[in-house]
């Protein structure tokens, strides 16, 4: 259990990653 909560938060961390990423993208091609 310990270790799929671990897994999950990495997936949700990467995501979040993912996500910063595609909105400085949009950002920087915006500017």
């Amino acid at each position: 259990m310990c270790e799929t909560y671990e897994k999950t938060k990495m997936l949700e961390y990467l995501t979040l990653l993912i996500d910063m990423d595609e909105i400085l993208v949009h950002y920087t091609k915006g500017v």
